[in-house]
């Protein structure tokens, strides 16, 4: 929302609950329809708040600051959602999602989030009180007329604690404000502060998980029949001391793994991870299961890469790609090498 546009609003009064919309003319005026307004005050007591409800009071509302608009816009990019709500300030010691007349606005206070913030050293204090706010708009909890429940605030917690993650912040980080402002008892309308941090933590959780579950990319529409270069064998892909010292060791079965299908989910550098689609009756404890699988320099294999194959076996390893693969297990740390790789033509699925 442009920070120098203001939307003015008559004296009102708000019910208990997030949703207020009166029948009579509407509330909600834009610069462009009213450029002289009788007031911008509203009374209220209620909606959903962050910290217990708001006592019934007039207050005035005022333009966000500059800052807030960014906070909420990177909160927004991460979430991959437009913004639906409209945002001001006001002394409310607290935050609250409303709707009024159909519209929906955020409405918070300048001196808490500064006080917090100063209090904490960073700005995901008030993040977190927004990201809250924003978790009620997105959930629909503005859109019926029974505000604050136990089920509404924990949700808009949860909320909070996985949008802070996706964005950066420390779980400590995204609970500190409400450490701060819950209460340790719960209300006719907020749970115990114990319940909402670990509903935060819950969020929080849940989105740390999603670092390593990538969602499977479509697959690649560039296979081509190379006449069998799409297929690499331990030669090709094992060093000369690794290669040789297998051989020594354990035949001509290197120990390796079965073969098995899988999806390239993710990668960084030469790590590969695969999201396993099928395995032998032996290989059944990776199936369903994303495994880190690396690649051996293949300038120092035991039988070296053309540029050609080299080039097409790149073209292979790219997120979406279906194998075939077998690897390696070595060293206490279970790392894993390739020691075969063939491309598999269709779908993902």
């Amino acid at each position: 929302m442009n920070s120098t546009a203001r939307i003015f609003v008559f004296l009102v009064t708000i019910q208990i609950g997030c949703t207020y919309q009166p029948k009579d003319s509407p509330i909600v005026k834009s610069v462009d329809q009213q450029t002289t307004p009788e007031n911008n005050n509203i009374i209220i007591s209620g909606g959903c708040n962050f910290n217990n409800v708001v006592e019934k009071q007039s207050i005035t509302l005022n333009d966000p600051s500059v800052r807030e608009i960014n906070q909420i816009e990177n909160i927004l990019k991460y979430a991959g959602l437009p913004q639906n709500f409209e945002v001001f300030s006001a002394n409310i010691s607290n935050a609250m999602a409303v709707t009024i007349n159909g519209k929906r606005i955020i409405v918070y206070d300048k001196k808490l989030f500064s006080a917090l913030d100063q209090k904490s050293k960073t700005y995901w204090s008030s993040m977190s009180i927004l990201a809250h706010e924003i978790g009620h708009h997105l959930s629909g909890h503005t859109l019926t007329a029974e505000g604050s429940n136990f089920k509404a605030e924990l949700e808009a917690d949860k909320f909070s604690g996985f949008m802070l993650q996706k964005m950066g912040a420390s779980l400590a980080d995204a609970q500190y404000a409400l450490l701060l402002l819950a209460s340790e008892t719960y209300s006719s309308t907020h749970p115990l502060k114990s319940a909402r941090l670990q509903a935060i933590q819950s969020g929080w959780d849940e989105a740390n998980k999603l670092r390593f579950n990538a969602a499977i990319p479509p697959p690649p529409e560039d296979i081509l029949d190379r006449g069998g270069v799409d297929e690499f064998n331990t030669e090709n892909l094992v060093n000369s001391p690794s290669y040789r010292y297998l051989k020594a060791q354990s035949g001509s079965g290197f120990g390796i793994s079965d073969k098995m299908d899988g999806i390239i989910v993710d990668l960084s550098d030469e790590n590969y991870s695969i999201f396993v689609t099928n395995t032998t009756e032996d290989d059944n404890l990776y199936l369903k299961e994303t495994i880190l699988v690396e690649l051996y320099d293949p300038w120092e294999s035991f039988a070296p890469l053309g540029r050609a194959q080299y080039s097409w076996l790149s073209e292979i390893l790219v997120p979406g790609r279906r194998l075939k693969f077998a690897f390696l297990s070595e060293g206490t740390a279970d790392v894993k090498h390739f020691v075969y790789i063939k491309s598999l033509k269709g779908s993902s699925y």
